[in-house]
């Protein structure tokens, strides 16, 4: 069956178109030279056209001119019509039009039950167009029929279009390699600046530690007026930091390095703040149970407070009396009478008091060798010192002046041999279990804000229990009348802080009317005590 061609009222459109036979020739000549044209099929007639169901009663509308350009239209006084019918009657038989490009309008008109202008307004037309993508041009989309020369153009243009993109992809690669570069060369110079500042702070950092090392080093090397720190005094150091440490729990520790063992009133204040804290521990709830914590806080403070004693025996004399100097000072008024109300508070049984007197009567039996060998030597040296020195002498000068200076040795051996016996009892009196801590702290509390006297509380006990006094022995060992002790009683280093006085032989060669009747003044200990040490 052949195909149904729709061709619209010419009259709407005037006469605008002319020509119209030639032009329908011209369809009819291409049709028949087309491949898919076949003459075998049946034509419809005319009439079969104006009665299909596509045409309506009524005046008939043309839609040609939605197809047609604006410089194309049909004659709109119905003279195409007639003229399409008289060409469609003179055409051959069973010749029918094969559709083409140009007939694809009517064709689809034709298929559709809608009117042409749903399918061919503005908004739907757009669909109907070839699309461009993003970044092409109208070139791009030219039609498929170009002709050769337009081509090369136009890939020319695509060409040139291609080098100057790749162009500028190139500049701005370059543009970031080049600022890449920049960044990188800042960065080095960055990390060169910083790798010198860090071996110049690690420079400064040695030459800074080693300075403290150094300092460290001085002032542990630092003794007592230009002397050497020795392991002892480092000792003592440590002591009484712990000791601090103890003391002042609530604050922040010190190092021995934060030590002045110099400074009278750091160590003033710090025996203060001792006693105080054993009154406090004393007055808390249950202060005589072991278990209870003013118990446990107490024997702490004692233990600490014993600890630095010990190493203060063990100094030398002469800067042990530096230091003291200023606990010297604070004697009660009546020694005696502290001393046994300290003996009460303490509460010492029958075992404790033996002990006592034991340890004291001891060091009174090393001290009477001592003392004996002591004579002799004060005998050498008066015999020296009594000697004319001149040059007249000779010989004889330079060997009494070495005998001299032999007697002088021996008698500074003698006396550190006494204050090591003297700091051997007193270390005794705290680190043994005589005492115990409890009856430390009564004692303490008790002479506050006077410091215990280690011997003025044996001297008591050796009292009651009826031993020989201080004094009584001093004066049989010396040969001299009990004129009661021959040692100060206000320090606990009675024997260290005074040498007995010396005494007169009755040889011929020492023999004076002066010397026979004098008795060894008073001041003589003293001075020679001062000259010594």
């Amino acid at each position: 069956m052949g195909r149904l061609m729709y061709f619209p009222d010419r009259s709407a459109h005037g006469d605008q178109l002319t020509g119209a036979d030639s032009g329908l020739d011209k369809i009819l000549a291409e049709f028949q030279g087309s491949p898919g044209c076949n003459f075998d099929e049946h034509i419809l007639p005319p009439e079969s056209f104006l009665q299909s169901s596509g045409f309506v009663a009524g005046p008939q509308t043309s839609y040609a001119h939605d197809l047609l350009g604006p410089s194309m239209s049909l004659p709109s006084d119905g003279r195409f019509q007639q003229e399409l019918l008289a060409a469609s009657r003179s055409a051959p038989p069973r010749v029918t039009i094969p559709p083409t490009s140009s007939m694809a309008g009517f064709m689809l008109q034709q298929q559709q039950p809608h009117p042409p202008e749903g399918l061919l307004q503005p908004d739907n037309i757009s669909g109907l167009l070839p699309q461009r993508s993003r970044g092409s041009s109208e070139d791009d989309l030219g039609p498929a029929n170009i002709e050769p020369g337009s081509q090369v153009k136009r890939q020319k243009r695509l060409a040139e279009k291609n080098r100057t993109a790749q162009k500028r992809y190139r500049e701005r690669q370059k543009e970031k390699m080049h600022d890449f570069e920049r960044q990188v060369e800042q960065l080095s110079e960055q990390v060169t600046m910083l790798m010198r500042e860090k071996a110049s702070l690690e420079t400064r950092n040695s030459l800074l530690e080693r300075v403290v090392q150094l300092k460290d080093e001085q002032q542990q090397s630092d003794g007592y007026e230009g002397g050497l720190l020795n392991t002892q005094q480092l000792a003592l150091r440590r002591a009484i930091a712990d000791f601090h440490n103890i003391v002042h729990i609530r604050d922040p520790p010190i190092t021995p390095q934060h030590v002045d063992i110099l400074d009278q009133t750091f160590l003033l204040q710090l025996y203060n703040a001792y006693a105080n804290e054993l009154m406090q521990c004393m007055l808390s709830a249950n202060a005589d149970d072991p278990s209870s914590a003013g118990f446990l806080r107490m024997e702490q403070l004692v233990r600490g407070h014993q600890n630095v004693v010990l190493h203060l025996t063990r100094q030398d004399p002469k800067q042990l009396n530096e230091m003291v100097r200023e606990l010297k000072k604070r004697q009660p008024p009546n020694p005696q009478e502290m001393w046994h109300k300290c003996v009460d508070a303490m509460k010492l049984d029958r075992q404790q008091r033996l002990s006592l007197v034991g340890l004291r009567n001891g060091l009174f039996e090393r001290m009477a060798s001592i003392i004996k060998q002591r004579r002799c030597i004060i005998s050498h040296l008066e015999a020296s010192m009594s000697t004319p020195l001149s040059v007249s002498a000779g010989s004889n000068h330079h060997e009494t002046f070495s005998k001299a200076l032999q007697a002088s040795d021996e008698l500074k051996e003698s006396l550190e041999l006494e204050h090591k016996e003297v700091s051997q009892v007193v270390s005794a009196f705290h680190a043994s279990d005589i005492l115990t801590p409890l009856q430390i702290a009564r004692a303490t509390i008790e002479a506050y804000p006077y410091m215990k006297d280690v011997f003025g509380i044996m001297e008591v006990v050796a009292a009651e229990e009826g031993e020989q006094s201080e004094g009584s022995f001093i004066a049989s060992l010396m040969g001299q009348r009990n004129n009661g002790s021959l040692m100060p009683a206000d320090s606990a280093f009675r024997m260290v802080s005074s040498v007995p006085p010396p005494l007169r032989t009755t040889s011929a060669s020492h023999n004076s009317s002066d010397s026979q009747d004098q008795e060894p003044s008073s001041d003589q200990p003293r001075k020679f005590s001062s000259g010594s040490s």
